[in-house]
C-alpha cells in the first residue's frame, strides 16, 4: 500500500514522462482537484503557468484524470467521455477503468487457393461493412495482411471465428 505522497509522486513522474513526450507544458497536479476513492486517488492536472496564474488560456483540454491504486501503486489513465467516477466504478467493477477487454479477432489467410466471395459475404453482412471497405479488407488479406475485427463478446467472437476457419482462413482471438 502506498500513501497520498507516494501516489502523487507516480502521477508527477508520469507526467513529466510525458510533458517529454509530447509538447513540454509543465504539466502538474491540482491539488484542490485531487479525490479519494474506494482504491486510491484520482488526480487531475493542468500546465503549471494554469495553476499559478488561474489565466485559461494556459488550461488545457482533453487531459484525462489519472487514478493510482494504493493497494498495487499501478496507474490508469481514465477517459474524458464521462466522469471519472464512471471509470473508478468500471475499476471497481470489472478491475479495467474502461470496462472489461473486448474479444478482437485477427484473421489471416489460411488456404489461399480458398474461395474469398463466402468471405467478403461475411465481412461485409456481419461486420456490417460497406462493399468498399469489405473488398478493402480482403484486398489486404491477399496483400498477406491480417485484419483485426472487434466483436462485442466473446460468443460473437466464436460465431465468427468458427464461420471464417470453415472458409479456410486462420484465426486468432486476442483481447483488448
Amino acid at each position: 500500500m502506498i500513501n497520498l505522497e507516494e501516489a502523487r509522486q507516480l502521477v508527477r513522474d508520469y507526467l513529466q514522462k510525458e510533458d517529454k513526450s509530447f509538447s513540454r507544458l509543465d504539466l502538474d497536479i491540482l491539488d484542490d482537484a485531487t479525490k479519494e476513492v474506494y482504491c486510491g486517488w484520482v488526480f487531475y492536472y493542468a500546465t503549471k503557468k494554469y495553476i499559478e496564474t488561474g489565466d485559461e488560456n494556459y488550461l488545457l483540454f482533453g487531459n484525462a484524470p489519472i487514478l493510482i491504486d494504493r493497494r498495487d501503486h499501478t496507474l490508469h489513465v481514465l477517459g474524458t467521455a464521462h466522469r471519472a467516477e464512471h471509470y473508478v466504478q468500471n475499476y471497481k467493477e470489472t478491475g479495467f477503468p474502461h470496462g472489461p477487454p473486448k474479444p478482437y479477432l485477427i484473421v489471416e489467410i489460411g488456404d489461399p487457393e480458398a474461395d474469398r466471395s463466402p468471405v467478403f459475404a461475411l465481412v461485409k453482412d456481419k461486420l456490417r461493412f460497406n462493399t468498399f471497405y469489405s473488398r478493402a479488407c480482403i484486398e489486404r488479406l491477399n496483400l498477406g495482411e491480417s485484419l483485426h475485427f472487434g466483436c462485442n463478446d466473446l460468443d460473437e467472437a466464436d460465431a465468427l471465428r468458427s464461420k471464417l476457419e470453415d472458409l479456410g482462413w486462420r484465426v486468432n482471438v486476442e483481447y483488448r
